[in-house]
């Protein structure tokens, strides 16, 4: 049992970092000035650095997943 909730709390905090290394990729664009796209492109990206090894679509779905439920017009 103490194994399953390590893991499961490794799993918990890789999430929480890579929600804070999207929005926050996110956030920076938005806040620069660029529309929406790019602000996604840039969370993509952002996603991608922490997840080399990951597919472009992978990833794409990963941080569409991370933003689904967040109102991106209050993090601009």
């Amino acid at each position: 049992m103490e194994h399953a909730q390590s893991a499961m709390s490794t799993n918990v905090e890789a999430i929480t970092a890579d929600f804070r290394t999207v929005t926050t990729a996110y956030c920076e664009c938005r806040r620069s000035g660029e529309r929406d796209y790019k602000a996604l492109l840039a969370a993509i990206h952002a996603y991608r650095r922490q997840h080399p090894d990951i597919s472009t679509h992978d990833a794409t779905y990963a941080v569409a997943q991370l933003m689904r439920d967040l109102d991106r017009n209050a993090l601009a």
